[in-house]
């Protein structure tokens, strides 16, 4: 690894519930402390099917342990959009960093997501949307949706490529990150001239639901090959990136 590489920022993990499994906050926790990890941005699964107050409780243990600094999101579905209007209440709750979303796992409507994009810029907040899967959670939804729009807007996974290349290009609020993207697809965005505006992200724990294998062996595989791709950029993507958007 690069003596360049000071320090890793994960900026896409995740706590609590997915599917039929739990992940302790303290686990993950402890995990990416293993890893190297010194600071993380953070949202919790449980949220996903309305579980609100089961995440707040398992990012505010997330937050609690002093060895890793943490950076929370807030969940949103379109329900809580609709129970609570700008989203006052529940951004109060704790000293969220952010906006989750995921369109896949969510339904949005183009409304429902301008609203979000509205109350993200009047209060200063970047957003981690997911994207692929479906043409209603493809990058390329986000092209018309971010006119206008200020603060930074990151598309997790960066799918299609194609789609997320034009977005990138058409604003400069959009960003991506590295989570289940595949390496050509690094090389691709920075050959393109964006390495500025990808950020490193693992997915933790989600990738143990898909990938077989010691977890940890994996995580540093992967951040190896990161670096490789990066070249000379490894420190934007691990540090400077995430510092600017979360941080």
């Amino acid at each position: 690894m690069s003596n360049s590489l000071r320090s890793i920022i994960d900026s896409h993990i995740h706590v609590g519930r997915f599917r039929e499994t739990y992940f302790p906050p303290k686990k993950i926790a402890a995990f990416l402390i293993r890893q190297g990890v010194k600071r993380c941005v953070v949202s919790a699964t449980s949220a996903a099917c309305g579980l609100h107050d089961e995440a707040e409780r398992d990012l505010r243990e997330m937050a609690e342990i002093t060895e890793l600094q943490t950076a929370p999101l807030l969940w949103v579905t379109q329900d809580l959009l609709r129970r609570y209007t700008n989203l006052t209440q529940p951004l109060k709750a704790l000293p969220y960093c952010g906006i989750k979303i995921h369109p896949y796992g969510n339904p949005w409507t183009n409304s429902g997501l301008r609203e979000v994009l509205r109350i993200a810029d009047d209060c200063g907040l970047p957003i981690l949307a997911h994207t692929g899967g479906n043409e209603m959670s493809d990058a390329g939804r986000w092209l018309r949706l971010l006119e206008g729009h200020r603060f930074p807007v990151v598309l997790a996974h960066g799918r299609p490529l194609d789609q997320t290349l034009r977005v990138l290009g058409s604003h400069d609020c959009a960003y991506t990150d590295t989570a289940f993207m595949p390496i050509p697809d690094v090389r691709k965005l920075i050959a393109a001239g964006h390495s500025r505006r990808i950020i490193f992200g693992s997915d933790t724990p989600i990738d143990r639901c898909y990938r077989s294998g010691p977890p940890g062996r994996r995580y540093r595989k992967r951040v190896e090959s990161i670096v490789r791709a990066a070249a000379s950029h490894e420190e934007l993507l691990f540090e400077k990136n995430s510092l600017e958007v979360f941080f």
